[in-house]
């Protein structure tokens, strides 16, 4: 089964045909060091290119300066005497010269599509002013602890004073820049300007939300949001905003009419943060004010528990949204273009974010080409005073790729296995990135017993056959297999598709023979006939197909290169049977309760038969009946540290894919490939591996 092109439409660059309106990015910035240089990355890694970024330092007293000098023509840098944050964006807008201004805070982020989606709706709606968006809270691992999604449609001022509608209002607006000014900006002199601010939008009647969570508002102990100090300027912000919105005479009668239900609601809200800091006395005091003063107020105190068992579940799945800030290839499940936007269109060389001149070696340069079409990928921008090891990569066919702590992230995806719907293929893929990062941040201490590994998996397979060659690891994890190679004398290139890639880093630092890619198997970025050897150990069958996987593999060998794969053994029906039917309940849960199940699992296994073997066999007595009737997988994890149990059990009862093979199966993989002295041997009862070799050509010998 081979693979097909596979086509989408892009949705937010040619916007109705027209021309896109200019946007300028307005970022505040105060002691924002740690957090500046992943928010810059944020808006210059939109499918939509802002016209400009400017970040006003609001008087910083750390490093925040030198992040933010030097990064390229389109961050300008200016700088104020501490006002805050109101008067810092006041000052960015006023600096702005694009037709509309978006604002991000310092420690926030967005996804790639957030400007593409709400310019959008500039174009479809003309008398839309101004466009908010929904928001995830996130921790500092970019975890999502919480979704606030607001109403599609348009905002009416009543629903900003009942804060139906206010999910992270300072970094998800868009406004346009004549609207901001008429509004007279930010307010400065209360301590939380946005409520005001939205009031303001709200009542011209052209405020409108989008539904889709495109910011990441982050909750640290640096931010604003964050403990029991920002509850008394909250308290303090909304009596300032609320008797200003009722003291205007030309407030209208139906918002007055609600007054004590807005009161109330404000109230509820109070009681409600105070709960979620177990501040119980400010939680009751509140909760009584709310109800003295209006019954609806029942409603919304009713739902809070609701609210925190929502939260705590959200906390406890642990769903990162790193691998959602890199930017969408083209042709890629949602149809957008990859970023940072081409230097042709933005005027400018992609250097922030990732800046480069870091640390992915001229050798390993020169091994990787771009994935979209084969071309050939050149280092972009200067280093912009950023971390080593970070940069961008682009192709001339306008692809651009970032690289992170030295490892280029070569992601894209433009044809999809046959039989797989693009929507069902992106589905499966993502599920499966999700699954194997999780499990190799979890599980990635590495053992003198993974060296045995290596050869149990490869089979016949000599050390010495490393010695000199260059190898790739196709699914890498966490670097194990990799790491014993390249001891053996071999030069590996590891490649993996999930965050298992920055576990593989760790592991292997200061390695001067293993190389990192992060890359999608069926779209590898390797030239024809680059590797004497490849491997894939215990990762083919992961995959949505895995055939079409094991084919894209071929190519990419030397003549008389070798190819070494393991996959599951589809001998053992009963074992597989039951493990499928646990596997339809654990795969559907979240990534701790995982852990946990494998981790009971895995000690009884270890606690039950592991120990229980190793002091056995040692007993003269009954040591040969042992090991004659131990199972064969209770030999092999008595190898291991229990660390590695739980980590096999994980897999098992993790891994969204899991499809098992016989020997006639593998036998054809390897005739249809057209590889040579095919040879494939049980390991045990538990998998296969197979060997083969590419053909070798003689002199003047070309492909029919």
């Amino acid at each position: 089964m081979g693979l097909a092109p596979f086509q989408a439409t892009h949705r937010g660059i040619a916007l109705m045909g027209g021309l896109m309106p200019s946007v300028s990015v307005v970022i505040p910035a105060y002691n924002a060091q740690a957090t500046i240089r992943a928010a810059i990355r944020s808006a210059l890694a939109q499918t939509l290119a802002p016209l400009e970024i400017l970040v006003v330092d609001d008087g910083s007293t750390d490093q925040t300066t030198e992040f933010v000098r030097g990064c390229g023509e389109r961050v300008r840098y200016l700088r104020q005497d501490h006002a805050g944050p109101a008067a810092a964006r006041n000052r960015g807008a006023r600096e702005a010269r694009g037709e509309s201004i978006a604002f991000l805070d310092a420690d926030d982020l967005w996804l790639p599509e957030k400007l593409a989606r709400q310019v959008e709706v500039f174009q479809r709606q003309a008398d839309i002013e101004a466009v908010q968006c929904s928001a995830f809270l996130v921790n500092d691992a970019l975890e999502v602890l919480e979704e606030r999604r607001c109403r599609p449609g348009r905002d009416t001022l009543l629903d900003i004073l009942l804060f139906r509608n206010l999910p992270a209002f300072s970094s998800t607006l868009v406004v346009r820049k004549a609207v901001f000014e008429a509004v007279g900006g930010f307010p400065t002199d209360v301590g939380e300007e946005a409520w005001e601010t939205a009031c303001r939008f709200a009542r011209r009647g052209a405020l409108r939300s989008l539904p889709e969570p495109l910011t990441l508002y982050r909750q640290h102990a640096g931010n604003r949001s964050h403990a029991s100090m920002d509850m008394a300027m909250f308290r303090d912000s909304g009596f300032q905003c609320l008797n200003r919105v009722f003291a205007d005479p030309t407030l209208p009668t139906s918002i007055r009419r609600c007054e004590a239900r807005i009161w109330a609601r404000f109230f509820a809200m109070l009681a409600g943060g105070h709960l979620r800091r177990h501040q119980w006395n400010e939680t009751i005091r509140w909760t009584l004010r709310a109800l003295m003063i209006s019954p609806t107020a029942f409603g919304y105190l009713a739902g809070l528990p609701l609210r925190r068992v929502r939260r705590a579940w959200t906390v406890l799945r642990r769903r990162s949204l790193a691998e959602a800030l890199i930017p969408p290839p083209v042709g890629s499940a949602t149809g957008r273009r990859s970023m940072p936007p081409r230097a042709e269109h933005s005027g400018m060389e992609p250097a922030v974010g990732w800046p480069t001149g870091g640390g992915i070696s001229p050798r390993l340069l020169s091994l990787v080409c771009c994935p979209a079409c084969g071309g050939t990928l050149m280092l972009s921008g200067d280093n912009g005073g950023g971390s080593e090891g970070d940069g961008w990569l682009r192709c001339g066919c306008g692809q651009t790729y970032p690289v992170r702590g030295g490892i280029p992230r070569l992601l894209v995806m433009t044809r999809v296995p046959s039989g797989y719907t693009p929507r069902r293929f992106v589905i499966e893929q993502r599920r499966t990135q999700r699954s194997f990062g999780t499990q190799w941040r979890y599980f990635s201490t590495m053992t003198d017993a993974f060296e045995t590994d290596l050869f149990r998996y490869l089979g016949q397979v000599d050390p010495a056959f490393f010695k000199g060659k260059l190898g790739l690891d196709v699914g890498c994890g966490f670097g194990r297999h990799a790491y014993y190679a390249s001891r053996l004398g071999a030069e590996m290139v590891g490649v993996d598709f999930s965050e298992a890639i920055d576990s593989a880093a760790k592991n292997l630092d200061g390695s001067e023979r293993v190389h990192l890619v992060q890359a999608n198997l069926y779209q590898l970025p390797f030239r024809p006939q680059t590797f004497d050897f490849i491997y894939s150990l215990g990762v083919l069958h992961h995959l949505p197909d895995p055939e079409a996987g094991f084919r894209s593999l071929v190519p990419l060998l030397k003549p008389g290169g070798t190819m070494m794969i393991w996959v599951y053994s589809s001998a053992r029906r009963g074992v597989n049977r039951v493990l499928e039917l646990a596997r339809g309940v654990t795969t559907r849960l979240p990534a701790p309760a995982i852990k946990w199940v494998s981790l009971a699992a895995g000690a009884v296994d270890y606690g039950g038969f592991v120990l229980p073997y190793r002091r056995l066999r040692s007993w003269p007595a009954v040591g040969p009946a042992v090991e004659r009737l131990a199972w064969p997988r209770v030999k092999l994890y008595s190898h291991y540290p229990f660390e590695v149990i739980w980590a096999d059990w994980f897999d098992r009862l993790a891994a969204p894919l899991r499809a098992y093979y016989d020997a006639p199966t593998l036998r054809r993989w390897l005739a249809d490939a057209g590889l040579t002295n095919p040879h494939v041997s049980p390991t045990g009862t538990y998998g296969w591996s197979a060997h083969g070799q590419a053909v070798l050509r003689t002199e003047g010998q070309t492909d029919p």
